[in-house]
């Protein structure tokens, strides 16, 4: 398995705009069990904090459990699926079903002879059943991935890629971190977590604002992370500079992990 923590999916690339944004199948509007797909018409988007407004208004799919938007193929989250298909061939294993944007991305632009979706949440197994029905060569596991990657290493994979963020709390990371290292011995390629570095950043920025002071006043967190963060600082580390003490917090932020507890719904709300 090759993962590298410093791919970034959360960048501006120009030359994905026309490839991102070319018809795909998509769910119609209504109710999937609990979960609820809208469309939407707007002529802006807002894609890593800028705000474009398109020619013409477009028709964005969107996807709601209650009031709380989980899924949706507005063009930032297109271009974060595609940009995550970069190097993605042969068998490839998702995690996370989401509209169904990131399998019909690999078929398009990628290697990819196979696909293997695995979901847990059975509405969303349902509309991607019916909406990705054409596709040849995928096959959708109901299933929560934690459980599916624990008992799947007689097969192999040739790539990887993961997106069952419960929310975007960087917090989540040693989870992702966790899950991630479960699939050495069955992914022999790329993995690729989405937003990954994205919520490094995000981690290491909210330590160094919020904990690395209190830290210094000799107090702690008392959380799963507050507790490893302290437990983890060599010693001697308050004489380092604030670019030595980003670096191991970076490091860190890459490789601690521990089991992932996830609610009954997964996805990323947006």
């Amino acid at each position: 398995m090759h993962f590298d923590p410093t791919f970034r999916d959360d960048v501006w690339h120009a030359k994905f705009w026309a490839q991102a944004m070319l018809d795909l199948a998509l769910p119609a509007p209504g109710h999937y069990g609990e979960v609820q797909i809208v469309q939407k018409v707007s002529q802006t988007a807002s894609i890593f904090n800028r705000q474009l407004l398109l020619s013409t208004p477009v028709q964005w799919t969107l996807a709601y459990e209650g009031a709380t938007l989980w899924m949706s193929d507005t063009p930032q989250e297109r271009l974060m699926m595609l940009a995550g298909t970069t190097g993605m061939h042969g068998h490839v294993l998702v995690a996370g079903g989401g509209l169904g944007l990131y399998p019909q991305y690999l078929w398009r632009y990628q290697r990819a002879t196979r696909i293997t979706l695995v979901e847990r949440h059975p509405d969303i197994v349902a509309m991607l059943r019916a909406t990705l029905s054409p596709c040849l060569n995928i096959e959708i596991v109901h299933e929560a991935f934690e459980h599916f990657i624990a008992h799947c290493h007689k097969q192999h994979f040739d790539s990887c890629y993961i997106d069952i963020h419960p929310t975007l709390d960087p917090q989540w990371l040693p989870g992702l971190n966790w899950l991630r290292n479960q699939c050495s011995a069955a992914v022999t390629g790329p993995l690729r977590i989405w937003g990954y570095q994205w919520m490094v950043g995000e981690l290491v920025s909210g330590l160094m604002r919020e904990y690395i002071p209190l830290l210094r006043k000799g107090q702690y967190f008392a959380t799963d992370l507050g507790r490893d963060v302290a437990h983890a600082l060599p010693k001697h580390w308050q004489c380092w500079s604030v670019t030595r003490l980003r670096s191991w917090l970076t490091a860190y932020a890459c490789q601690v992990a521990w089991p992932l507890t996830m609610p009954a719904f997964v996805g990323h709300p947006l």
